[in-house]
């Protein structure tokens, strides 16, 4: 049988990755205690525990034949730094510095009588410390930014890459609950065939590599199918919230240079009423069934020619994703095709995400956490996803999760906290498959790590990124969690807290956080929009736009926002659209709008009214008002909360001062663990 390289996998690759990692962890330990000498006597279980993960994956003559080699010279090699490299994969990494004086021996031993890498390990395919730095405990020696990029490979398709390989096993990929609540499995043999299809029947509706294409599909397989299904041609996906109005919409076809719209029955209507402000849009798809003006896609899918799409490069644009401004329209963040092979990170180091696991995301489809942790993230390790298309209610989630054996979960804060504050809650709801939980969009309350610690034995690690990026700061598997901390910097990622020049903080002293270099999860920068691109680079710091310290042992804390951007449940809202919003109002003189704390989601959006002539401030215009932002907007910006006054705070030269409301409303309610303190 062939050996070479390129008949490995994947999945393939994961499996020998996972065999060999669990191996070396176990001599390391064995040096730890015992020395190097004790270590190299137990290392022979190395090369045959991977030998025969060789012979399981790619059939038993490759096994037997490499087995011995490795538990005679990989077997031997007891301490880190023997790198094991692949072909066109990129240069390969120096060795970690040794611990102690014993591994230096052992490194420069073993180096120089392998030479490093051999011509037999090079079948293998595996990046010994890639690897191993991401395991629990061993993170603190993880890549640095470098070699992140190195990692990536110069060519990548998620479809043809990820999806394709998952695409031989007939295991399940998605657990689908429909609006009825009846469940459908799919495997991933099956989940790969209808990507393919969704591929060749985009590809003979005309849509080309590079053309943009307007996602708004919810929370259904379809939608799964269309973003991957596009990702093979190398189409430009503009992923969109379901909840998004025509007006949003109308903007985001038109600055994406949109072709292409791929909708649904519940939203159908909203998109016909941007039809004349988005004249780019030449072609209308609707997915789950027919209406005048539309192309309906099912049958369409169902007669396409399967094809695997085309080659893509790392540096190839895959996805525009908008993110609310400050003062301005809503940004399109572009990312790349390095983009989608990076996010393997976060599922490996945060999510814990594995090949026997069921992972549940509940983020909306239109928004960069379900890119991280629906589509890219579990299926780069092999899981199974979940996909709920009914709206959030606390008890039916609980009654979900422990019904679906969902084993690891990802929910947006204010969905742990409404949860927290069910009656009996660890005796109403057992759940002894639910081994791990995240939660990302705003820092959890302590109380809530508390409540829901006592009620299943499990702690909920926070994570901290954005649309720009990815997860950049977490708390993580096997590492101390002091509750309310973000936790540390994620492998990849040289993040600090620096101050105005770009000098990092001291320890205590409030900054802001930044992300050096250029990492392949970092955004190429805001389509069209060099001026705000330019504005988040601190010489050679990215700023995210947050505030934090950190203490004496490198943990970070949350201050609050630098900019007026409202955090609000998993929302993301500039205060510029609501206020945009309400100023179509006739009663609507000026407004401000900014963060006012809550405790279930963090903030809540707040609007300062001054009324024109002629109107009278009172509960029906509050009520008014909301509706009416409802309609002009999506309804998640919608001010929970009017106060209607006199006049506004503003400078000299008749600006605004949000941060002066901001302060006034944390003062008048005190601060929560998402508002932050500024």
């Amino acid at each position: 049988m062939s050996t070479h390289p390129a008949m490995f996998a994947p999945r393939i690759r994961r499996e020998i990755a996972a065999t060999l990692v669990d191996e070396w962890t176990r001599i390391e330990a064995v040096a730890d205690e015992e020395g190097t000498g004790e270590a190299v006597a137990v290392a022979p279980p190395l090369g045959a525990a991977l030998g025969a993960a060789l012979g399981a994956a790619v059939g038993d003559p490759v096994g037997p034949a490499v087995a011995p080699w490795l538990g005679a010279e990989l077997g031997t090699a007891v301490a880190p730094g023997l790198d094991v490299g692949l072909p066109g994969a990129g240069t390969l990494v120096p060795p970690p510095p040794p611990l102690h004086a014993a591994r230096t021996r052992a490194t420069a031993k073993t180096a120089r009588r392998n030479g490093m890498v051999t011509p037999t390990v090079v079948v293998i395919g595996v990046n010994v410390r890639a690897w191993e730095s991401q395991r629990p405990g061993r993170i603190d020696r993880a890549m640095d930014t470098a070699a992140f990029a190195r990692d990536v490979p110069a060519e990548f398709n998620f479809g043809r890459d990820v999806i394709d390989a998952l695409g031989h096993e007939r295991r399940r990929g998605l657990l689908f609950v429909d609006a009825a609540g009846v469940r459908h499995d799919v495997a991933f043999d099956a989940i790969a065939e209808t990507t393919r299809r969704y591929a060749g029947a985009f590809a003979e509706l005309g849509i080309k590599q590079g053309e943009r294409v307007v996602v708004l599909l919810p929370k259904v397989p379809a939608w799964l199918y269309a973003m991957v299904g596009l990702n093979r041609l190398g189409a430009v996906v503009v992923p969109c919230s379901e909840q998004l109005r025509a007006k949003d919409l109308a903007f985001r076809a038109n600055h994406s240079d949109a072709t292409t719209i791929v909708a649904h029955p519940s939203n159908r209507a909203e998109v016909d009423l941007l039809r004349s402000d988005a004249p780019g849009l030449t072609r209308y798809l609707l997915a789950g069934g027919e209406a005048a003006g539309w192309t309906a896609l099912d049958p369409l899918i169902a007669s396409a020619r399967p094809t695997a799409g085309n080659p893509t490069a790392a540096g190839d644009l895959a996805y525009i994703v908008y993110t609310s401004g400050t003062t301005k329209d809503p940004k399109g963040v572009v990312h790349t095709h390095a983009y989608t092979y990076a996010k393997r990170m976060q599922a490996e180091v945060w999510l814990d995400a594995r090949p026997d696991d069921l992972v549940w995301c509940t983020a909306g489809t239109g928004w960069a956490k379900s890119l991280w942790n629906v589509l890219l993230g579990p299926w780069s390790r092999g899981s199974a996803i979940v996909l709920d298309e009914a709206g959030f209610d606390p008890a039916k989630r609980m009654d979900l999760i422990r019904d679906l054996e969902v084993t690891v979960l990802c929910q947006a804060p204010t969905e742990y906290r409404l949860e927290a504050k069910l009656e009996r809650l660890g005796e109403r709801w057992k759940l002894p498959k639910l081994r791990h939980c995240v939660s990302a969009g705003e820092p959890l309350n302590p109380e809530v790590l508390v409540r829901w610690k006592e009620a299943f034995g499990l702690t909920i690690l926070d994570g901290y990124g954005q649309t720009e990026n990815t997860l950049l700061v977490a708390n993580r598997p096997g590492t101390p969690v002091r509750p309310g901390s973000m936790g540390k910097p994620t492998p990849g990622h040289n993040i600090d807290v620096v101050d105005a020049d770009g000098v990092p903080c001291e320890p205590g002293e409030v900054g802001d956080i930044g992300l050096r270099g250029d990492p392949p999860t970092l955004f190429r920068g805001y389509y069209k929009n060099e001026e705000e691109t330019r504005a988040t680079r601190r010489g050679e710091w990215y700023l995210t736009g947050d505030r934090a310290q950190k203490d004496d042992d490198g943990y970070f804390w949350f201050v609050g926002r630098s900019d007026d951007v409202i955090s609000s449940g998993a929302y993301r809202i500039g205060p510029f659209e609501v206020e945009s919003a309400l100023l179509e109002h006739p009663a609507v003189l000026e407004s401000a709008v900014v963060g006012s704390p809550d405790p279930d989601r963090g903030n809540i959006v707040k609007a300062f009214v001054v009324v024109r002539p002629g109107y009278e401030p009172n509960e029906a215009l509050v009520r008014e008002l909301q509706e009416h932002c409802k309609r002009v907007t999506a309804p998640y910006k919608y001010p929970r909360e009017i106060e209607f006054v006199a006049e506004l705070p503003k400078t000299r030269s008749g600006k605004i001062r949000r941060v002066e409301l901001r302060q006034a409303e944390l003062h008048k309610k005190g601060a929560t663990a998402a508002s932050g303190y500024v």
